[in-house]
């Protein structure tokens, strides 16, 4: 707003960021793995273009971006299988940054994107599994530390204490329960 650019213009901004950000992410994957440039390009395509995230992108754009982040985080994690010991340190960082840019909006969103990669490292072919699994662990719970303590903090508020009190002020017959007792 302070720039001057429209509102409808900052939101097809944030769709072509979303969308580009899904491909270019399912792309390198496909690729990394071995996939011919043909196939990766098709697939990555079908990945950011998927109906969920078309469903989902002119309402509530936010909830498709922990899944355009998902390639990303296992990109990562395959990298560091191949690395040495310094590799360790950047799993653990990138998996933090990234899983800090997953945002807050929807933890459930956010932890079935953190999934593959971690599936990725249990299951890949090294003798460096527990290296990798562990600084990928911290790296992630660092990364959605901003947003996964409030949440168990608030989740550990007495749910039946905020409902008894919310029934107490319902008003029954003009009066709220106070009143009334």
């Amino acid at each position: 707003h302070s720039l001057g650019v429209p509102a409808w213009a900052t939101q097809r901004l944030w769709w072509t960021l979303l969308l580009v950000v899904a491909y270019v992410g399912a792309e390198r994957l496909l690729q990394r793995l071995g996939c011919s440039p043909r196939a990766a390009l098709v697939a990555a395509l079908a990945y950011a273009l998927a109906p969920r995230v078309l469903t989902v992108l002119a309402e509530i754009s936010v909830e498709a971006w922990p899944g355009a982040l998902a390639p990303w985080l296992v990109l990562v994690a395959a990298g560091a299988v191949e690395g040495d010991r310094r590799a360790l340190l950047a799993l653990a960082g990138r998996t933090g940054v990234l899983a800090a840019c997953l945002g807050g909006v929807n933890a459930t969103a956010s932890l079935v994107a953190l999934a593959p990669a971690a599936l990725y490292l249990l299951v890949v072919p090294t003798r460096r599994r527990p290296a990798l699994v562990g600084a990928w662990a911290v790296g992630a719970a660092l990364g959605a530390a901003w947003w996964l303590a409030p949440l168990l903090v608030l989740g550990g508020v007495p749910k039946t204490r905020v409902v008894a009190k919310v029934q107490r002020n319902i008003p029954r017959n003009g009066r709220t329960a106070e009143r009334a007792a």
